[in-house]
């Protein structure tokens, strides 16, 4: 089994699943953990995020991968929704964590995100 870590960075959440892989696509999830911040806060007024939670996504995601490398995960998947979507600095954001930690962030469209919640919705309702 191959071990990945998923990251998802949401408007008041960073979120890590560490999962197991088979070879045939199935995943089991490993361990879970939420990190609360107030991104979706910063956007209301300004559509800058905060320099307080830029050092709280770095710090946290410096965490996450730490976690992920010492778990044995093989590659990190991350994803950002609409909270750096709108966000006139996330370029600035994106690149300091692609620099500084060497994780891509892959910004979803607006007609992805949807599409991810409702495969979500859809497992959580076919495994009931």
């Amino acid at each position: 089994m191959n071990r990945i870590g998923i990251v998802d960075i949401g408007p008041s959440s960073l979120r890590l699943m560490l999962t197991e892989v088979d070879e045939n696509g199935y995943f089991k999830i490993i361990d879970e953990l939420k990190t609360s911040i107030r991104l979706g806060h910063d956007l209301v007024n300004e559509y800058c995020i905060s320099d307080e939670n830029f050092k709280t996504i770095i710090s946290t995601l410096r965490a996450y991968k730490s976690l992920c490398t010492v778990s044995g995960a093989s590659k990190i998947f991350a994803v950002a929704t609409e909270s750096l979507r709108d966000a006139k600095n996330k370029e600035h954001l994106l690149n300091l964590i692609r620099d500084e930690l060497n994780i891509y962030i892959r910004v979803l469209s607006c007609d992805e995100e949807i599409y991810y919640n409702f495969l979500g919705i859809k497992k959580k309702y076919h495994s009931n």
